[in-house]
């Protein structure tokens, strides 16, 4: 399995799947369209893919996909914001 893969199993496979549900919430889905992968510093091949949704002023939650050649992860974080 090669970055390639990788890529494409984020892009292609799980991101059209995560994007069609974030939309549906009818909150803001960042990136908006085409996002980009990165890698990560491990000490296997690892792909990352991070998302976030917005009420449109504030960002309140965040995701992370990552891939690698035996796992598939998801990491989020709930990020609570005061109003003033």
């Amino acid at each position: 399995m090669d970055d390639d893969h990788l890529n494409g199993l984020l892009k292609k496979r799980f991101w059209p799947v995560i994007h069609s549900s974030l939309e549906a919430s009818n909150y803001v889905c960042l990136p908006e369209s085409n996002p980009e992968t990165e890698w990560e510093e491990n000490q296997k091949l690892t792909r990352s893919l991070t998302f976030m949704l917005s009420d449109g002023r504030y960002v309140f939650f965040k995701g992370t996909l990552k891939s690698t050649k035996c796992l598939i992860k998801l990491k989020s974080w709930r990020i609570y914001y005061a109003y003033k």
